[in-house]
């Protein structure tokens, strides 16, 4: 991480703000609202490091963690619209496991979707993964990701994009559909957030 080599007091403040925000995150809150409260001084040296370690992390690529990995993800929303949740299970070749899941209050099952797919990609990138097997149940999000439907719903369109654009942070990922029995880790995780109404993960608003 060039950058907290290079500044000193860059990397007393980034650690400061990472001991804060892994205590908010295990008390159920946010990330989004962490950063909201964060100084304008503050969130700019945070974002400054964190950019400076994606872009060593991808540039790493496969280097950082073997190519082979599969992530799976899922949405959950009961009522449809209704109470939901999204939940994701990473899995590398070397048997380590990485899973997450967020609550996300009152929404539809495919916002629900992509905001799973989105969480994945984000955890991908996080760990300086570049190549990867993403896998979801949702025929619709598949589709629409790989460019075979288009996107119509105004409130997929945002999702959408900021799908596609992590997406555009790989060196190669492929996004397929597989039936919902195949995907029963992030399924129970997905309803887990809906149960318990937390989020658990290490996740970053960028």
């Amino acid at each position: 991480m060039p950058l907290l080599r290079k500044d000193p007091f860059l990397g007393k403040r980034v650690d400061g703000i990472f001991r804060s925000l892994e205590q908010w995150i295990q008390e159920g809150k946010g990330s989004r609202d962490f950063f909201a409260g964060l100084s304008a001084s503050d969130k700019s040296r945070f974002m400054a490091w964190l950019d400076s370690f994606r872009t060593e992390n991808v540039n790493k690529g496969i280097e950082s963690k073997p190519d082979g990995v599969i992530a799976y993800c899922d949405g959950a929303s009961r009522g449809n619209p209704g109470e939901a949740g999204y939940g994701y299970a990473v899995y590398y070749p070397s048997g380590q496991k990485e899973e997450g899941y967020g609550y996300l209050g009152k929404t539809t099952n495919n916002v629900a979707e992509y905001r799973g797919l989105i969480a994945a990609l984000k955890h991908l990138i996080f760990q300086g993964v570049a190549e990867a097997s993403l896998y979801l149940d949702s025929e619709l999000v598949v589709r629409q990701m790989n460019g075979q439907y288009q996107v119509k719903s105004p409130l997929l369109k945002e999702l959408y994009r900021e799908a596609d654009e992590l997406k555009s942070k790989f060196k190669k990922l492929k996004i397929a559909h597989v039936p919902r029995e195949q995907n029963s880790e992030a399924d129970r995780l997905a309803n887990k957030a809906v149960d318990t109404k937390e989020t658990s993960h290490f996740s970053l608003d960028f």
